[in-house]
């Protein structure tokens, strides 16, 4: 299987992280410590999706500094992409659960709206 093309857009249909990732260990095993630490990264609030995702800050685990992800998820400005002939990061990763979590969240949000003004008409 190509490590380079991991395919966020239908991992799963929760906003949470969890199960996306462990679709990713499945299907990926090889990957299982960047995914992990890729998770931490999303977790911890390391992801900058603000603006018009022309490139994604993904902050270091140390907080020292930001890497750039590409909004195709193929490039990352960080040592461990550019050294490794292109395998994904955990700042990859990262980008790519919180882009997964955002596109999810957006079309979830009509039906929460709904609910929502359902909820608060009955009250």
């Amino acid at each position: 299987m190509n490590t380079n093309t991991i395919d966020f857009t239908n991992l799963d249909n929760t906003v949470s992280p969890r199960p996306i990732a462990i679709n990713i260990y499945k299907q990926y095993p090889d990957l299982r410590d960047r995914v992990t630490r890729g998770v931490e990264l999303y977790k911890a609030g390391k992801v900058n999706l603000q603006g018009a995702f022309d490139m994604i800050a993904v902050g270091s685990s140390d907080g020292r500094r930001s890497y750039l992800v590409a909004p195709d998820l193929s490039t990352c400005s960080c040592p461990d992409h550019t050294g490794r002939n292109g395998t994904h990061c955990k700042h990859i990763i990262a980008a790519g659960l919180a882009l997964a979590s955002f596109e999810l969240a957006q079309r979830k949000l009509p039906t929460l709206v709904k609910r929502l003004r359902t909820v608060s008409r009955a009250a």
